[in-house]
Order: structure tokens, then C-alpha cells, then sequence
């Protein structure tokens, strides 16, 4: 059973739960397993300081390890850890995942991505779990069964992806519709 996580910027549920339920069983497939930098050796990580509560730079390093960005954006590395150790299961699968990847370049330093991070090198939880932060940092947004929460929607992985297809788009805090309105100075000088 998860611990609901309540803020005034949680996204209602409704088709974003489709994608959630869409993209978790094929994250996977956003490993950039056909990237260049897939084929070179995983940095080593250093052990984790504290089991029961990995740290933040803990949890930086296997995003970056997950991910296979060496460039991840510090807020939204901090809003998704402080979500993920709100979680019962978060420390647990942080630090499972993270020694599991730690123990596999240890055994052989020259092991690629490719061949560290793959669906059958974890079990189910571990898996779903890794699903779950990939969805979250490719799409900005982390899914909840108690609502869904932004957090980095200009910094979500997905941009940077589809950058030379197409650029960054960007919010605006407006009502919509709000450019059919006359401007607020119109008139003001008769």
C-alpha cells in the first residue's frame, strides 16, 4: 500500500493514467541502448553511504546510470527523490537497484550499459521501479495512484530526445483564450 503524497500541484488522474499504464511495461525501451555512449564502460559507483536512506547524489548517480545522461537538472533530481523516498518502497528499490548495478561493473569494469541495466538482471519490483523513474524523468511527470505530480516539465528527458525533430515547448500561465482579450493598455492614451 502506498502513502498518499498530497500538494496543491497534483495532476488529476485521467489520460495521463493511460500513458503511465502505457509507457511502464516499455520504459525500458527508453534506455538509450542505441546511443554511442552505450557502448562505453559504466563509471564505477562508490558504495552507498547509507543503505536505509541513500542520498540524494546516490540517487543522481543511478538516474544518470539509468538514464544514460550525464546531464540531469538538480531540481528535478531533488523533486523526484523526495518523492520516491516518500514512498514506503522508495529507499529500498534505490538502494537494491543502485548495489546491483554497483556489483555488476564491479565484477567486470569494462561491462557496457547495455549489458548492466537489462529487464532480466532485476526482479519484478526492481524492475517496475526502474520503469517508474525512467516514465518519470523522460516525461516529467510522476505518476501516483493518488494523483500525479509535474516535476520538471522543461527539463523532462523527452525534449532533449526529440530536440532535432522538434523544439522545447513551452507553458503559459494563462487563462486560455487569453490572446483574443484586447491588450490591458488599449485605449489608455485617448
Amino acid at each position: 500500500m502506498t502513502r498518499p503524497i498530497t500538494s496543491p500541484d497534483a495532476m488529476p488522474m485521467g489520460r495521463r493514467d493511460f500513458l503511465a499504464l502505457a509507457t511502464s511495461g516499455t520504459a525500458w525501451l527508453l534506455l538509450p541502448w542505441r546511443a554511442s555512449a552505450t557502448y562505453e564502460s559504466l563509471p564505477a559507483l562508490p558504495p552507498l553511504v547509507d543503505r536505509n536512506r541513500p542520498s540524494l547524489a546516490d540517487f543522481v548517480r543511478l538516474s544518470r546510470t539509468l538514464t544514460g545522461h550525464a546531464e540531469l537538472d538538480s531540481g528535478m533530481a531533488e523533486r523526484i527523490y523526495r518523492l520516491i523516498l516518500a514512498e514506503p518502497w522508495g529507499s529500498q528499490h534505490v538502494a537494491q537497484v543502485y548495489e546491483k548495478i554497483q556489483a555488476a561493473v564491479a565484477r567486470d569494469p569494462t561491462r557496457t550499459r547495455e549489458q548492466v541495466v537489462r529487464p532480466d538482471a532485476f526482479q519484478s519490483g526492481e524492475q517496475w521501479f526502474i520503469s517508474h523513474v525512467l516514465v518519470t524523468w523522460y516525461t516529467g511527470v510522476y505518476y501516483h495512484e493518488t494523483g500525479h505530480q509535474g516535476v520538471g516539465f522543461e527539463h523532462a528527458l523527452i525534449h532533449q530526445t526529440l530536440l532535432d525533430l522538434m523544439p522545447i515547448p513551452t507553458l503559459c500561465d494563462k487563462v486560455p483564450g487569453f490572446w483574443a482579450d484586447p491588450p490591458a493598455a488599449a485605449g489608455a492614451g485617448k
